[in-house]
């Protein structure tokens, strides 16, 4: 996104372990090839990297926004 709203989206996932943030005014092909070869190069750390990013995750969260949205319906 412009002007770099995305960074503050990204944090958690950074913190966490499970993404690698590059960013926007350093944003290239050539940057975003070099991270993929990091990660794809080293199986453990991808695997280490999946994992940490499901823990992130909501497993229920369309059921949780559904009811939101129902509540205020």
């Amino acid at each position: 996104a412009t002007n770099d709203h995305q960074t503050a989206n990204a944090q958690g996932l950074v913190k966490a372990g499970g993404a690698i943030l590059i960013p926007e005014n350093l944003f290239t092909a050539a940057a975003v090839s070099e991270q993929l070869k990091t990660v794809l190069g080293n199986p453990n750390a991808a695997k280490l990297m999946a994992q940490a990013v499901l823990s992130c995750g909501l497993p229920d969260a369309t059921v949780r926004l559904a009811n939101l949205v129902t509540a205020l319906a």
